[in-house]
């Protein structure tokens, strides 16, 4: 579902991809410039602390949400559901803010979608993509993908706090293959902006505001 009055933005990759670096960048650059922003986290797959460092719900739902030590499959799923839900009435309003403004308004999205694909397919690589989709899925106009390879995702993962490098380690071991394959495999309609996320970051910056720009001002 598309939401006049805002521009969405999502930014997709394995963890120590760089998407964080790019979505603060990328806010601070629309906040100076005086655009209305908000970060939402995109997709279910953690729980949310409310840490401002990675935008996470703190709705009553995600308090007791994060308190459940062991979750199922179905946990997850349940919570894919409310956070699309929750982040498209944010979405609505937002767009009437910004609408009442008359000024554009933006949505960045630590992950899209996309990656709750990916998620979907580590349970069953047969799933199309339209399983990933909810009524009120939020869709970005532009999507972002940081591209890593994995030796350099491991590299970076090794300087994490030893519980956290071992979590990224595996996963990367573990999913980097299933990650580039299903993003091999999004619908052609779908338009993927690929960025290398080996460059330094304020050249993927500029990339990503270029990129932006065009679709604001054409």
């Amino acid at each position: 579902m598309r939401l006049e009055d805002l521009l969405i933005i999502s930014f997709d990759g394995l963890n120590r991809a760089g998407k964080g670096t790019q979505i603060k960048l990328l806010r601070d650059s629309f906040e100076s410039d005086d655009y209305l922003v908000e970060v939402l986290k995109g997709d279910g797959s953690r729980p949310g602390l409310g840490s401002s460092n990675f935008y996470d719900p703190i709705s009553s739902f995600w308090q007791q949400w994060q308190k459940k030590e062991k979750k199922s499959i179905d946990d997850w799923t349940f919570a894919a559901n409310i956070l699309a839900s929750e982040n498209y009435l944010r979405c609505v309003e937002l767009s009437a803010e910004a609408k009442k403004k008359d000024q554009m308004g933006i949505v960045l999205l630590d992950r899209s979608h996309l990656s709750r694909w990916y998620m979907l397919r580590k349970q069953n690589s047969f799933l199309p993509f339209e399983s990933c989709l909810k009524e009120l899925t939020v869709h970005p106009k532009i999507y972002f993908v940081l591209d890593v390879p994995k030796e350099t995702l491991l590299t970076r993962n090794s300087y994490d706090n030893p519980e956290k490098a071992e979590f990224r380690r595996k996963v990367v071991l573990t999913s980097y293959e299933h990650w580039t394959a299903t993003f091999e495999l999004v619908p052609k309609q779908i338009k993927l902006y690929r960025l290398d996320g080996t460059k330094k970051e304020s050249q993927i910056h500029e990339e990503v505001k270029g990129i932006v720009n065009k679709v604001i001002y054409d």
